[in-house]
């Protein structure tokens, strides 16, 4: 194995270990949240992960690519697209994880929000 392939691979693996650790922390948010149902955390998590990890590979994939870019024109039209590509893939990432963002602030506002009419049935008893 050559050493570029195990620094490669040694930064893979901090990339995984910082992917999991944010996993970690997302979760602990929607713990905190209250009673989340078990199937919209599940999901939650699976929709988080599964952006952050887009975003991640599109990231290494075009910085690999801009990489090889050079000054020739023949090499912007060759590469050009595939980097536009990778740039379009990691905004839709993002553009997942801030609608993921405001569907946990919508259900933490709901859990959190106080019904006048369901207060007034405890009240009555």
């Amino acid at each position: 194995m050559k050493a570029s392939d195990a620094k490669k691979i040694e930064q893979l693996s901090s990339a995984d270990a910082e992917a999991a650790k944010k996993i970690g922390e997302f979760e602990q948010i929607l713990e905190s949240a209250g009673d989340l149902d078990d199937r919209k955390m599940f999901l939650w998590l699976e929709i988080y992960n599964n952006a952050k990890n887009d975003r991640t590979c599109a990231s290494a994939l075009f910085t690999q690519a801009y990489a090889q870019l050079g000054n020739t024109a023949s090499e912007h039209v060759t590469l050009g697209t595939t980097l536009v590509k990778y740039l379009e893939r990691m905004n839709k990432a993002n553009e997942q994880l801030l609608s993921l963002a405001n569907l946990v602030t919508k259900e933490i506002e709901r859990q959190n929000s106080v019904d006048a009419e369901e207060i007034f049935a405890q009240i009555e008893g």
